[in-house]
């Protein structure tokens, strides 16, 4: 369902004038639901490798949203969206699983045992950055007893308003800052997680560059697709493979999952 246009420019104006009042969090879901339907939505604050923070949240049952607890606490560190932050991609619109999920985030531990338990059909992420050094993020999430994903009219349609959207995000949070996360020790990025744990599980060590072709991996990037990002050949990156599974004693990717899994405790908590 499409919000009207007369609808959506009167609740920008609403949420406008209650900018950085008490007023702002129900004036922003107003105009969140004015856009277009969705089950669930969650603003949040990525800085740097740390914890995101909850900005705005909107969740139609408490069920669900038990999820973005498991979400904040490790979850993200596998999280698409994560990265896309991390790699500071270009501020707008995007459907999750199409434009920045990798190649193949449908074969990960992560989307089989956390993603698909919260029964998203689509996710819609909008991104924007502060001049505090922080990514904002809005996740627009329907689900899969609704209609499910978005039509190619109604994603159009969000990529006509992501223009007015992203500059009242930066307008509320631009000088957003969350003095803990600088006072605090450097946060337990990934690929430093797997170094440590396998060391302390297996006695083995990991150089800095096989650790990141493993949280690669498990984050859902093909050999092709690490070495774009690592600006290596999809050949050298496979060396790098063979070399980990020697090192692991281990002969597949299955087990690489498993062990590192193993090793670093689970990211994420199955529904039982």
């Amino acid at each position: 369902m499409i919000g009207k246009i007369d609808q959506i420019i009167t609740a920008l104006a609403k949420v406008t004038n209650a900018l950085h009042t008490p007023n702002f969090d129900q004036a922003y879901k107003s105009f969140l639901k004015d856009m277009i339907y969705f089950d669930h939505a969650v603003t949040l604050a990525y800085y740097q490798e740390k914890q995101p923070i909850i900005l705005h949240k909107v969740y139609s049952d408490d069920v669900t949203e038990e999820s973005l607890v498991e979400y904040i606490r490790r979850a993200y560190l596998l999280d698409p969206v994560y990265s896309a932050h991390l790699n500071q991609i270009e501020p707008g619109c995007y459907k999750l699983l199409d434009e920045i999920a990798p190649d193949r985030f449908k074969n990960t531990p992560y989307f089989e045992t956390y993603y698909q338990e919260t029964d998203i059909s689509d996710e819609v992420v909008f991104i924007t950055y502060t001049e505090t050094g922080y990514t904002l993020v809005l996740s627009l999430f329907r689900l899969l007893d609704y209609d499910d994903r978005l039509t190619k009219k109604e994603f159009n349609h969000l990529k006509l308003i992501a223009p007015m959207l992203l500059a009242l995000m930066k307008q509320q949070w631009n000088n957003f800052s969350d003095s803990r996360l600088h006072l605090e020790e450097e946060s337990d990025p990934l690929k430093i997680r797997i170094q440590t744990a396998i060391e302390k599980k297996e006695g083995l060590s990991l150089t800095d560059r096989q650790a990141e072709i493993i949280a690669l991996t498990l984050r859902g990037h093909s050999a092709t697709s690490i070495g774009l990002l690592l600006e290596i050949s999809a050949d050298t990156v496979k060396v790098h493979r063979r070399n980990i599974y020697n090192r692991l004693r281990i002969s597949s990717q299955a087990e690489l999952f498993s062990l590192v899994i193993s090793a670093i405790g689970p990211l994420t908590e199955t529904k039982k």
